[in-house]
């Protein structure tokens, strides 16, 4: 298929996350109003088990990785 100049970027075309909720947990995007509880349990490690970034240890270091990740989301790489 040929872009042409209807064609809109990719970013746009992008669908919104969607929040999934089932009977024991709620699945939504990653926004700023989760950062303090975030920081609340830095030290459980449980949390951060299955997490690629492993845990994050501080509130610079968790604040560091939601701003990448979030940068990943708008440049359409990924979902938070």
């Amino acid at each position: 298929m040929a872009v042409s100049q209807s064609t809109p970027p990719f970013e746009s075309r992008l669908l919104p996350a969607p929040t999934l909720s089932g009977q024991y947990v709620r699945l939504e995007p990653m926004a700023e109003t989760h950062f303090a509880d975030l920081c609340e349990q830095i030290g459980e490690a449980e949390l951060w088990r299955y997490m690629g970034s492993g845990n994050l240890g501080t509130p610079e270091r968790l604040r560091d990785w939601m701003e990448r990740m979030d940068a990943e989301q708008a440049a359409g790489r990924g979902l938070t």
